[in-house]
């Protein structure tokens, strides 16, 4: 009949080898594995973390997984907490791999993030662009009413930071060890985060 059988599928693309931008072991590491990318297995699979005899104040790396037990890129795990950022411009900018962590302390539970950047002028522009952007599907526990960015320092590195109105939540941002983007949804966790980092 000369039809001949149907093309192949495309092979799925390559793992992303995930090495932890920790210079130091944290309290804890944990894997999450997503069902699917989208915000609400993010938010569901965070909150459902558990630190079974660990007292708090802890600091747990989370190793984000897709279905298939790879790392899940950091442009499409940011673009689906921040639509504001595409996948496509963020991909260019950061490395796909990045380095999750929950700070929990006695006032909720605090996400941070660190990922290398690629590109330093694009990364400043989109990092701004943090400011003005709705930054509350970063969070587990409700930040309130995040108030003015001010300039500030974590162990003498420049960062932006604004506080919220619940007790514990601010939101940070900058560049650490001359290439790492480094943002955390608590200052605490910031700066335990940042220890880990090197900083």
């Amino acid at each position: 009949n000369g039809a001949g059988a149907p093309p192949p599928p495309p092979p799925p693309p390559p793992p992303i080898p995930h090495q932890s931008l920790f210079l130091s072991a944290p309290d804890e590491r944990v894997e999450v594995l997503l069902e699917s990318v989208n915000f609400v297995t993010i938010a569901n699979s965070l909150q459902a973390l558990d630190l079974g005899e660990v007292v708090d104040p802890v600091l747990q790396e989370v190793i984000v997984l897709d279905d298939r037990k790879n790392q899940v890129p950091w442009s499409n795990y940011l673009s689906e907490l921040l639509p504001e950022f595409t996948r496509e411009e963020l991909g260019g900018v950061f490395t796909d791999d990045f380095t999750a962590w929950v700070y929990h302390d006695q006032n909720g539970r605090w996400p941070g993030y660190a990922v290398r950047v690629a590109k330093s002028s694009e990364a400043a522009l989109i990092m701004k662009r943090l400011e003005a952007a709705n930054l509350s599907p970063l969070y587990l526990t409700p930040s309130g009413t995040l108030g003015e960015f001010k300039d500030g320092t974590l162990s003498e590195q420049a960062v932006r930071y604004a506080l919220g109105g619940t007790p514990g939540a601010a939101f940070e941002y900058g560049v650490i060890r001359g290439d790492v983007f480094i943002m955390s949804t608590s200052y605490e966790g910031l700066k335990e985060g940042g220890r880990l980092l090197g900083v």
